[in-house]
């Protein structure tokens, strides 16, 4: 059985400042295409901890909003956002795996689709797409952000090719799917499976982002966030992973007290897509 539970919300929650100067950089550029109507009802898929919700997505939101619905399929995810946004009005917090089947009380039922740095960790990429589509109502649309690759991911994708720790990263892929990782073309990829479940209006755009971490330590509390996988690694085996992904690093040119001005950059911070589709009205 999937576990939901990979992450543990206090740890997760110290991710905020980059998550937060990431998508407001994305939602910023992309603002043109956020147009309300009016009491629409917004859905939330991966919420998290809720401090994007709060902190980049209630502030888009207009006054006359019918409600907001937070999703994810973590138990504890889903009670430190419900602590979060506790002193918000016309919210709601909803269980849901959207990569599974859905509830169908729940088909149809919302106007807006938002989801951050999340359906890059599902497998079925046509399943949890087309559950978007269902979940939105006619005329709805979805405004999507997704990983497809990122320093702190490739110093494990990286390491698990190496003959010390392949057998240990064996199973990480399980867990960080990362589906658009190897796609030379993920624009036209999903555009492509997009369409073909019934959304107009395709908009996918791929962005990299540049900029070097201040020091090991701020390279190091990054990777500590990163979600679990299985493994049978000791907590020395782990220590030691730690500092081979600290020092892969190094290497990468992204740590700014050993970065060196002659070599180039060899990784972006992180590479996203912006996703933005809309359910045709009937």
């Amino acid at each position: 059985m999937k576990n939901f539970n990979n992450y543990k919300p206090e740890v997760y929650a110290t991710s905020v400042d980059w998550r937060y100067n990431a998508l407001n950089k994305i939602f910023t550029n992309n603002a043109d295409k956020l147009q309300w109507r009016g009491d629409e009802r917004v859905l939330d898929i991966g919420c998290g901890v809720a401090d994007i919700t709060r902190h980049v997505i209630l502030p888009m939101l207009p006054p006359d909003y019918k409600k907001l619905s937070c999703a994810d399929a973590s138990t504890l995810m889903l009670s430190a956002a419900e602590k979060q946004l506790q002193d918000v009005k016309k919210v709601e917090f909803i269980k849901m795996d959207i990569g599974a089947d859905l509830e169908k009380s729940l088909i149809g039922q919302f106007d807006r689709i938002f989801s951050t740095f999340c359906l890059m960790y599902l497998k079925d990429q046509r399943k949890t797409f087309q559950n978007v589509f269902d979940l939105l109502a006619p005329g709805g649309d979805c405004f999507i952000v997704i990983l497809s690759s990122g320093i702190i991911f490739e110093t494990l994708f990286q390491l698990a090719e190496t003959p010390k720790w392949r057998e240990h990263l064996k199973h990480v892929r399980d867990v960080y799917v990362f589906p658009y990782r190897e796609d030379p073309d993920p624009e036209k990829t999903l555009t492509s499976l997009l369409r073909s479940i019934g959304f107009t209006d395709v908009f996918v755009k791929k962005d990299k982002s540049f900029s070097l971490y201040e020091n090991a330590e701020r390279l190091r509390d990054n990777l500590l966030v990163m979600p679990d996988f299985p493994h049978k690694m000791t907590q020395q085996e782990r220590e030691e992973l730690l500092e081979d992904q600290i020092k892969l690093g190094f290497s990468m040119n992204v740590v700014a007290e050993c970065y060196d001005e002659s070599k180039p950059i060899l990784q972006a911070r992180h590479v996203s897509l912006t996703i933005k589709a809309r359910k045709p009205v009937l």
